[in-house]
């Protein structure tokens, strides 16, 4: 994942959105954590970030104020 998202040009320059999927809250945290150590800021959004943090990731995303990387459990 981090070779196939840190190496995309639009992420790189800042552009890019990337929205990962996960199984459970356990996975979606070690996605977040995997593309944190990549370099990346990831924004999470699982039923345990609190409602505030969920909302600023969703503006964060549809508003393209930085590189936007959701994880979400399913």
């Amino acid at each position: 994942m981090q070779e196939v998202v840190g190496g995309d040009a639009e992420v790189a320059r800042g552009q890019g959105r990337t929205l990962v999927f996960a199984a459970n809250v356990a996975a979606a945290d070690s996605a977040a954590a995997a593309l944190a150590e990549a370099g990346l800021e990831p924004l999470l959004y699982h039923r345990g970030v609190p409602a505030e943090q969920r909302a600023a990731a969703l503006d964060a995303m549809r508003n393209g104020c930085r590189p936007a990387h959701a994880r979400r459990s399913l």
